[in-house]
């Protein structure tokens, strides 16, 4: 039987999280603490045990300055006791539909693995989110460059910051909650979150050399600024960076990464969703 969560199944839920991701329990109830909405949890249930589960996190999908009501579908999983039987078949396509009951116009996915894209396909979602990946090796010495800052940036505003930025193209837009989660996310991950007056940047540490860069976003004219602060304040030999596709740096080696998918939900969606691509979707919860 499929229906929305309750908050009694919590326990059941964190259980089937555990099994499947092999996460901490400390990270599993940091996730239920924060971001858990029983009403955008979808389960499966067999008597009365979960054995699949996907979460509808709330967010826009902002295309061509319009910003439509989407759903970011986040860890859906089955026990490894019941997969190959159709269950998250039945689960997808149940989200579509109460999506479609709620106005939603979009759902977005970041498969886990190359092989979910074809998946997911299966069930019309396309393949319309891509990003920048950067490589950059820190440079000898650094030239000083002027700062065009767009306004003071805290940390109290980085999600006006974010969207002003992100949404001169077509991306998944967070709400305040949504941004904030995903920063206290990868900071609880052991990553870092560096801010200053011109740009910020979330990132992790790969090896001892080297920094994953997840978001970066700066105001015009300071991309090269704030990589060249995040060599100087972390210390790395390299980073690696993804960002959006328009994102420039001088002198590095890049590729293009598909890294999302999108389901149009509503009559609208899909009369829009064929002329979409090189969407960002950046935050996306590891």
């Amino acid at each position: 039987m499929i229906s929305t969560a309750e908050k009694s199944n919590i326990d059941n839920l964190k259980d089937l999280w555990r099994v499947c991701f092999y996460d901490e329990p400390r990270y599993i109830d940091f996730f239920f603490d924060y971001r858990f909405v029983p009403s955008n949890t979808l389960v499966y249930t067999l008597n009365n045990k979960t054995v699949a589960q996907l979460f509808l996190l709330e967010g826009g999908f902002s295309v061509k300055g319009n910003i439509y009501p989407s759903y970011y579908l986040y860890a859906a999983c089955t026990h490894p006791d019941f997969r190959r039987k159709g269950i998250m078949k039945e689960l997808l396509l149940y989200a579509e539909e109460i999506s479609k009951k709620r106005d939603i116009d979009f759902i977005c996915l970041v498969p886990a693995e190359k092989s979910l894209f074809d998946y997911y396909s299966k069930f019309s979602y396309k393949s319309v989110f891509s990003k920048t990946r950067i490589t950059v090796a820190k440079p000898d010495s650094f030239a000083p460059k002027l700062s065009i800052n767009a306004f003071s940036l805290s940390s109290d505003n980085i999600s006006l910051f974010r969207n002003n930025y992100l949404t001169k193209h077509d991306c998944f837009v967070w709400s305040d909650k949504a941004i904030n989660y995903a920063i206290k996310e990868n900071m609880f991950s052991d990553g870092s979150f560096y801010v200053s007056d011109y740009g910020y940047a979330l990132l992790r540490q790969i090896d001892k050399n080297t920094g994953y860069v997840i978001e970066i976003c700066s105001s015009d004219g300071n991309q090269n600024k704030i990589i060249e602060d995040l060599f100087t304040e972390f210390q790395f030999e390299k980073l690696v960076i993804d960002a959006p596709c328009d994102f420039i740096h001088n002198k590095c080696a890049f590729e293009k990464v598909e890294n999302a998918m999108a389901l149009a939900v509503s009559d609208k969606a899909k009369k829009i969703i064929d002329n979409i691509s090189g969407a960002y979707f950046g935050l996306s919860l590891e």
